[in-house]
């Protein structure tokens, strides 16, 4: 059997996918180290410039999840998209939205979540300043009213343009 390499002696030849640029992944209930390390010896992670990722974020495990999310993203130097979704689209995140946003790497550009309220999506606009755009996707059972946002936006100075759909508001920013 081949001796696992340690990431310091790793070759871009040592990967099974070498040119990977984007992944999903679909995580149930446990997300492990021993999984982790393994899709980083599948995939260069160097080489990713986005990543979806869904989870059920069950109560039990969420915090462990977004904690090895955490170590996956700190790996991935030139991811610029991040989609993080629960496996449910009415489903929680299970984890507070500071968070969830205390993860997300400065390099990222394009972020796209779920929000439950006005609020949550204050929380990412004011802790992730460098975003170039955001997508907030929201449950199929409230209606989130966007002109709260947009003028939250407006009065804080911000240039963006937007689009709305039926349970989604996309924004892009034009002073980051």
């Amino acid at each position: 059997m081949k001796e696992l390499k340690t990431k310091q002696s790793m070759n871009r030849e040592d990967f099974l996918f070498t040119n990977v640029t984007e992944l999903k992944l679909r995580v149930h209930r446990e997300w492990s180290v021993e999984a982790l390390h393994f899709i980083s010896m599948l995939v260069n992670v160097l080489e990713l410039r986005t990543l979806s990722f869904q989870s059920d974020f069950h109560p039990k495990t969420a915090s462990k999840i977004v904690d090895n999310l955490m170590k996956f993203l700190q790996k991935t130097s030139h991811l610029r998209s991040l989609i993080v979704l629960p496996l449910d689209i009415n489903g929680q995140y299970h984890v507070n939205m500071m968070t969830l946003c205390s993860i997300v790497p400065v390099h990222i550009e394009n972020f796209a979540l779920k929000v439950q309220n006005l609020d949550d999506m204050r929380e990412v606009l004011e802790n992730l300043i460098y975003l170039s755009s955001v997508s907030f996707n929201y449950p199929h059972d409230r209606k989130i009213i966007s002109i709260e946002i947009i003028e939250w936006l407006i009065n804080n100075g911000e240039k963006f343009s937007y689009i709305e759909k039926e349970y989604s508001i996309h924004f892009w920013f034009s002073n980051h």
